[in-house]
């Protein structure tokens, strides 16, 4: 096995832990899970939504296997943020939002393990030896009507909601 394809492997086993349904990722940041919402009320119809994914740990997250991780959970982070952005709009008595600002962060963290007592370096990794961390905020401002450019809430929920339902 190459060390792309087994790096791929690994990704993938420590993505398969991590919570993946949409009640178990749409939390408030502060109920103590290290991931999730949290939300600035900025004026009366404009909100800025941070969401955290969660952190991913696994035997490192360098190279384009740890960049294709990257995207994922911005991409993940993204759609959390979206989610309760729409959550807010008809909490609020709105139909749509618009974003106008995004900020994405992601970052890794790759451990080199010790040389041993051998003449030939040696890796030694344990499944939490690297990180990868992600987090978006986006500021949005909600809408009445649907206009161009905004987002549907109604609809946005729901097809957030259905990406990351349990498998049945």
């Amino acid at each position: 096995m190459t060390r792309g394809a087994f790096t791929l492997l690994i990704v993938a086993l420590c993505a398969a832990c991590a919570p993946q349904s949409f009640q178990e990722l749409n939390v408030p940041a502060s109920a103590g899970t290290g991931y999730g919402y949290s939300e600035q009320r900025l004026d009366e119809r404009r909100f800025a939504i941070t969401y955290a994914a969660p952190v991913q740990k696994g035997f490192t997250f360098a190279g384009d296997a740890g960049r294709e991780e990257a995207d994922r959970q911005v991409n993940r982070a993204y759609e959390f943020a979206l989610a309760r952005a729409a959550e807010l709009a008809l909490a609020n008595g709105y139909t749509a939002f618009r974003v106008e600002d995004r900020h994405n962060d992601a970052m890794s963290q790759n451990f080199e393990a010790w040389q041993g007592p051998f003449v030939r370096p040696q890796r030694n990794y344990a499944m939490d030896d690297a990180y990868l961390a992600a987090r978006v905020t986006v500021v949005v401002a909600l809408v009445p009507t649907l206009e161009p450019g905004a987002y549907d809430a109604q609809g946005t929920l729901a097809t957030i909601r259905n990406r990351y339902a349990p498998p049945s």
